[in-house]
């Protein structure tokens, strides 16, 4: 059963998110040219595990105020892992060129008090 928190992730009907007592485990995608889920939605001081996993091309994965730059090759997972300490809406992009549509492959990382 999802927790009322659960749901205001935006993840309910889904298996993209599991939560343990201080972490949540999220399976995210990457593909020409967005992220899903496109909004992940945590407390503040919540430790994020992301298991990104790269549809078609070489993607990225970046948060600029937490240090976050990554990339994933096609058709593999990667494991991203940070506390989100920071409260405030933070956007997530592709760091890796993926075509003509790169510059809109955004999300958001929203974190609450």
């Amino acid at each position: 059963q999802k927790t009322a928190y659960e749901i205001s992730l935006g993840l309910v009907g889904s298996e993209m998110c599991i939560r343990d007592s201080d972490k949540v485990y999220i399976d995210m995608t990457t593909e020409q040219f967005e992220f899903s889920p496109a909004e992940i939605r945590v407390k503040s001081g919540t430790r994020v595990v992301i298991n990104l996993t790269s549809i078609d091309v070489l993607h990225g994965f970046g948060i600029t105020e937490y240090g976050i730059y990554e990339s994933v090759a096609p058709g593999e997972t990667i494991i991203i892992e940070f506390t989100a300490d920071k409260q405030g809406i933070y956007e997530i992009y592709c760091t890796v060129f993926c075509g003509t549509g790169h510059p809109l492959h955004k999300g958001l990382l929203i974190v609450d008090e």
